[in-house]
This record gives structure tokens, C-alpha cells and sequence, in this order.
């Protein structure tokens, strides 16, 4: 599954990747500790989220979560209960007979019938450009959110047809203008696969971010820049500018904290760094607040004495005692050994992070500068410590 698809499937409620249009909270290491490599010191809740808007007489499963047994269908027929014939000879016939028992699969909530289904519309599409479209002709033609999910999920696995230049041209379409939010956040799923250059995709996915007005399609848009900033793009500078817009100003906690999990600020410019702070110091937040300052932990190469001052400003006025440790923490990434000195200052000034500091100038006095085994011997120091939960709460609104 590429980025993309991990993300939406996160802002869906599934295991890229937060509730229902509001921040739920979030998943926090003890004393607030991260990495080198990005994972949060506090990490968005995957267990649920923005879902779009069900069409009326639809089961409301998220078009991009796919079923669990026993889901809102009623489960009518064991596993292989629905009989998988399909082989009348002749493309479109055999179309309509495959998901003619896709739909039946999915009402008798049979997921072994429905996952057969799934392979078989992709055996039948077999590489063939034409097919793929025909299929993406049923998609626009679908509105049950399961529905939508298998035929994209069939799309997926036939990498022949899948980028082809008019199956990503039909999906371009289908991203702008559909008018279910559920086909738009599909479509843009697929595109993240397709291997649509970066010179179509960019400029398409930044009229969508700054237009889309599901949350949950607005996100996937958002995480397609992320991922492309990541390949350095010509348009780099832009994209970077929108997304800090955005995670300034979108409406929806769990989009500004996903777009700040993900981006990669060391790639950015001062522009980008101020744009991170800014969400530092003014979000109502508290988990979007600490994906902020663990954003701040790797910045670029010529802002890091900017972050450290970033940093610094918001422990001066942070009240969360979890975001407030991952503040340290970040501080500690920035500046490496030497955070020191700086250490000790923050021991004096902040008496309750007397511990959490007092365990990073330990290691730090070592020699060590890997975040990687800083991290684990600061978790080490923890347990052995076994620091209660303080009952901090991310989600709390200041």
C-alpha cells in the first residue's frame, strides 16, 4: 500500500494515516519521546476518522475502509456462500456478471467472496487500458461506498491499465468534479499509484487543496504534495507554501495534524520553518501543537538556530505536560550535544521536566548524537523509572 493510500486510509478509519471532523485525542511514548526518523512524539489517533458523507441508502461504510466482518451489512451467508460463476463469454457481459455478484457478495456480507471478486475483475481487466475504463465507467455509475472500494481496489491491482494515461486523465476528471465526495477521495487515491508526473499531479492537487470541501478528500490532496515534495518537484516552493497555509487554517484538527506529521519540513525554507511555528504558538489544539513541534525536530539544514528559538518561545507558554516533553525532545534533535548547555538552563527554568531533562543530559554527556539510540536509552531510563501516566490529554482545547 503506497503513502498515499495508508494516509486517506488513516483520515478513513483504517489502520496515511482522527475522528470524525475533530481531533480524538492522540497516542503519546511515555515523557514524550521521538526519533530522527519523524515518528512522532505524538502521534494522531489511527483508530478512527474523517469519514465522507454516505449517499442516502448506503450502508455509511467509509468508501475507503474496507468492511470488517460483521460490519454494517448483515451477514446472511458463510464465507464462499455466493456463487462465483461470471463466465458468460463477452467483455461487457462477463463485467456485468462479475459485479452483479460483487454486490450480492458484499449485501450477504461474504468477505471471501468479495476478495475473490476483487482478483477477478482485476484478472479481467488483465492489462487492457479499455477495460480499465470500462470499469471506471461502473465507478462513476456506483455510489455504495463498498462498492466503490472494490472496484478501485481491483483498479489498484492491475498495474497494466493503472497507469495508463487515460485511466489517470478519467481519474483527474473524477477528482475535480464528482460530485460524491466518496468518488473524489477514491480517485485521488488512485492517482497517488499512477504514476501521473509530478508536472500534471502537482498543479491538480493544489487546486484541490485549496477548494476540496470534504475533509477526508481535502486530506488525501493535501498528503499528495507531501509525497511529491519528497521527489523535489519544480514546484516545491508553492507547495510548501500551501500546505503551511493550510495547516494554519483548515477547519478540521485531524487535516492540520496529518499535513504537519507528514511533511517534510528539512527539504523546506525559512518561509516553511514560520509557517511550522506559527501552528506552534496559535493552534487550539494540543495534538496538532506537538505534531508541530516534532516538525520543528528536523528542520532545514541553515533554520535550525530558528527552530531551537521556536522551540524555546513555545515551552515558555505550553501548558500540556506531554507536548511540553516533546518540545524538549525536539529541542534534543535540533541541537544534538549541543543541547547541553541549553539543558541545563531549561532544568532550572522548568522544574517539571527536571526527570525528563535530567535523562537527556545523561545520555547526551556520553557523546552520543544518534536519535535512534538516544531514543531507545531515554525509553530505557523510563521504564526502569516507570514513570506514571499524568494523565496529560492532547485533545485538551487551551
Amino acid at each position: 500500500m503506497n503513502r498515499t493510500t495508508r494516509v486517506g486510509a488513516a483520515l478513513a478509519g483504517a489502520a496515511l494515516c482522527i475522528g470524525a471532523g475533530i481531533w480524538l485525542g492522540t497516542l503519546a511514548r511515555p515523557s514524550g519521546l521521538g526519533d530522527r526518523r519523524g515518528t512522532p512524539d505524538v502521534v494522531p489517533d489511527r483508530s478512527s476518522a474523517v469519514r465522507p458523507e454516505a449517499p442516502p441508502g448506503s450502508s455509511g461504510t467509509s468508501a475507503t475502509t474496507a468492511r470488517e466482518p460483521g460490519g454494517t451489512r448483515p451477514a446472511t451467508g458463510s464465507p464462499g456462500s455466493i456463487p462465483l460463476t461470471g463466465t458468460r463469454p463477452g467483455g461487457r457481459d462477463r463485467l456485468d456478471d462479475l459485479l452483479a455478484q460483487l454486490h450480492a457478495a458484499l449485501q450477504a456480507g461474504d468477505d471471501e467472496g468479495r476478495r475473490d471478486l476483487v482478483e477477478r475483475l482485476a484478472a479481467w481487466i488483465g492489462g487492457d487500458p479499455q477495460r480499465g475504463i470500462e470499469v471506471v465507467a461502473r465507478f462513476e455509475a456506483e455510489s455504495d461506498p463498498d462498492v466503490l472500494s472494490a472496484l478501485i481496489e481491483a483498479l489498484q491491482a492491475d498495474p497494466g491499465s493503472s497507469r495508463s494515461p487515460e485511466m489517470a486523465e478519467a481519474f483527474l476528471r473524477i477528482a475535480r468534479a464528482d460530485a460524491l465526495a466518496a468518488r473524489r477521495g477514491l480517485a485521488l487515491e488512485f492517482l497517488a499509484q499512477a504514476g501521473l508526473p509530478d508536472a500534471r499531479l502537482v498543479p491538480a492537487a493544489l487546486d484541490l487543496v485549496r477548494r476540496e470541501t470534504d475533509p477526508h478528500a481535502r486530506g488525501i490532496a493535501a498528503n499528495l504534495l507531501t509525497a511529491a515534495l519528497e521527489r523535489r518537484p519544480a514546484q516545491s516552493a508553492e507547495v510548501f507554501r500551501a500546505l503551511g497555509e493550510l495547516a494554519r487554517t483548515d477547519p478540521v484538527d485531524a487535516v492540520r495534524g496529518m499535513i504537519l506529521q507528514s511533511l517534510p519540513l528539512r527539504l523546506g525554507d525559512a518561509a516553511a520553518v514560520e509557517a511550522v511555528g506559527a501552528v506552534l504558538a496559535k493552534d487550539t489544539a494540543g495534538g496538532v501543537r506537538a505534531t508541530a513541534a516534532l516538525a520543528l525536530g528536523d528542520p532545514p539544514g541553515g533554520q535550525r538556530d530558528r527552530a531551537a528559538e521556536l522551540l524555546q518561545a513555545a515551552l515558555g507558554t505550553e501548558q500540556v505536560g506531554d507536548v511540553r516533553r516533546t518540545l524538549v525532545t525536539s529541542l534534543v534533535r535540533v541541537k544534538k550535544a549541543d543541547a547541553l548547555p541549553l539543558l541545563d538552563r531549561l532544568a532550572r527554568e522548568h522544574p517539571d521536566l527536571a526527570d525528563h531533562i535530567a535523562d537527556y543530559r545523561k545520555i547526551l554527556s556520553t557523546g552520543e548524537t544518534d536519535m535512534d539510540r538516544i531514543w531507545e536509552a531515554k525509553q530505557r531510563m523510563e521504564i526502569e523509572r516507570e514513570v506514571p501516566d499524568d494523565g496529560d490529554s492532547h485533545d485538551e482545547k487551551d
